[in-house]
């Protein structure tokens, strides 16, 4: 028990090594890892009894799905990651943390799942803000409808980041090519310059 609450310790303190400036969902799951890893090392230092075997047997339950998601929010910031600023219909505004592709003379980006929320603001507003190298850029999103573009983005993104490589490596590539729910495939977009930036 003391060994898998260090090793949650360890995921949940890398991950503030690579991006230290998490915020929002991205502090959540390295905080439930250095919590639940601090819980488990303290349990498992204590002589148990009843109740606390219990709760020790609950915490080394949940401990595999907190860990998982802490490596995968460790390895996701493994690259260049870039900052997109999106605006929803009251005029808030967003930031996502996405992969970023240079390819044939253009930047691209694509989306795991065409139903996460960012995506939704994109298809509502593709006028963006793109920070990247700490540099914020006006750009529009223009999706990527031809399927032979959108594989081959799809392929140099996940060739590109660790994590690409190692889901593609465990056969099952960040990308969904097909599936039967619009909301689960993948999509991909081509960021273009503002009209008025130039």
């Amino acid at each position: 028990m003391t060994a898998a609450g260090m090793l949650l310790f360890l995921c949940g303190a890398a991950a503030f090594v690579v991006f230290p400036l998490r915020r929002g969902y991205d502090l959540l799951v390295p905080v439930a890892n250095l919590l639940l890893g601090a819980l488990l090392v303290r349990v498992g230092r204590k002589d148990l009894g009843g109740g606390r075997s219990l709760a020790a047997g609950a915490l080394l339950a949940v401990a595999p799905l907190v860990l998982f998601r802490g490596l995968t929010a460790a390895v996701h910031e493994v690259g260049e990651i870039v900052v997109l600023r999106t605006s929803d219909d009251r005029g808030s505004v967003w930031e996502t943390r996405v992969a970023v592709l240079d390819h044939d003379g253009s930047t691209w980006i694509g989306a795991d799942r065409a139903g996460q929320r960012w995506v939704g603001r994109l298809a509502a507003n593709p006028r963006l803000e793109l920070v990247r190298g700490g540099i914020p850029r006006c750009r529009v999103a223009v999706p990527v409808e031809d399927v032979k573009t959108r594989e081959e983005v799809f392929r140099r993104i996940e060739e590109k980041y660790l994590v690409g490589r190692l889901a593609t490596a465990l056969g099952r590539p960040l990308f969904v090519r097909r599936s039967s729910s619009p909301e689960r495939a993948s999509v991909a977009f081509r960021l273009d310059p503002c009209r008025d930036e130039g």
